[in-house]
């Protein structure tokens, strides 16, 4: 039994990721298996869901189908997820790409089945700093597990990086993830000093695993309260002191980013679920500020960049105990 995103996962499945271990009865069982759980012919099923992006081949990356017991998330010619209540079952459609089925597990299923729960999966590194959460909103390239890098560097506790599960209102909280970060080679040497013997996350990638607590950093011990969203915004320049501001948004703004960086937006949009995740969003945009924080690129001016962020988290903190 292993801890993941605020749940008791059961499996017996070998994953390459070092997850936390844990004891208790389980919400959730994942199993690799090696028939589908299900005798329904999925050609003869219309997909609720096609993912616009397209393989090497022209085909599409995923397509999502509604059944009677499960919904079924497949990745076309690389493995398919039977996700339940309870349980997912992990299918390897092409053996040559079995080290996909954790991937894909880790994140969209994984993701699919939170909101499935009424959590909210959003696409975003986080930190834990005095006692609560801050979370790095952004799509991949976008600046936030440089962020968080730069916090962890620091002596602050990594809580997720990539997705960011946040149980529904009354309390927010910023479940942890694996202790794990996922580092571009050219980030990964700029932390660590060294990437090359790095394990790739990706035979066909460059992104190296990073392991918390051995190669980096510290994991945080339990789950704290989420207290400030950033959205980092980066910009080319030559100036030698050049700005950093930070911008609380209007609500509509964050509600906008927030469906935006969801993780499996468009899933849950075909699976009907946009009330439940639409009133969740509202009352979480009332009680965590969400910012926007530009600043130039270049690692030299993320110690500034921390700083700034720190000051600001400090400034709401001390505002909502007011």
């Amino acid at each position: 039994r292993y801890h993941l995103y605020g749940l008791t996962l059961a499996s017996d499945f070998v994953f390459s990721v070092r997850l936390e271990s844990a004891t208790g009865q389980p919400d959730l069982t994942f199993q690799r298996v090696d028939e589908p759980p299900s005798r329904a012919d999925l050609s003869s099923h219309t997909p609720v869901y096609i993912s616009p992006h397209r393989t090497k081949t022209g085909s599409s990356v995923a397509s999502l189908y509604r059944l009677p017991d499960y919904h079924v998330l497949r990745f076309h010619g690389f493995a398919e997820y039977y996700v339940g209540a309870d349980t997912v079952f992990g299918h390897v459609l092409d053996p040559r790409y079995h080290y996909m089925l954790e991937i894909f597990f880790l994140g969209n299923a994984m993701s699919l089945w939170l909101e499935m729960h009424q959590t909210l999966a959003l696409h975003a590194s986080a930190v834990e700093v005095n006692g609560g959460t801050i979370a790095f909103l952004a799509d991949s390239r976008g600046g936030k597990t440089s962020l968080a890098a730069q916090f962890v560097q620091q002596g602050f506790p990594l809580v997720t990086d990539d997705i960011l599960a946040i149980g529904s209102p009354p309390g927010f909280l910023g479940q942890r993830g694996y202790p794990q970060m996922r580092l571009w080679p050219d980030v990964a040497q700029h932390f660590l000093g060294r990437y090359q013997e790095l394990e790739l996350v990706h035979p066909d990638y460059t992104k190296r695993r990073v392991r918390i607590g051995t190669d980096f950093g510290q994991f945080a011990v339990s789950a704290t309260p989420l207290q400030c969203i950033y959205i980092p915004e980066r910009y080319e320049t030559t100036d030698e002191h050049p700005p950093i501001t930070i911008t609380v948004v209007s609500p509509a703004i964050a509600i906008m980013e927030l469906l935006r960086h969801s993780f499996v937006a468009r899933m849950v949009d075909a699976l009907n679920m946009q009330q439940q995740r639409m009133q969740a969003l509202s009352v979480l945009i009332r009680s965590v500020p969400v910012c926007t924080v530009r600043f130039p690129s270049g690692f030299d001016h993320l110690p500034r960049v921390q700083t700034a962020i720190l000051e600001d988290y400090l400034k709401h903190r001390s505002a909502s105990r007011a």
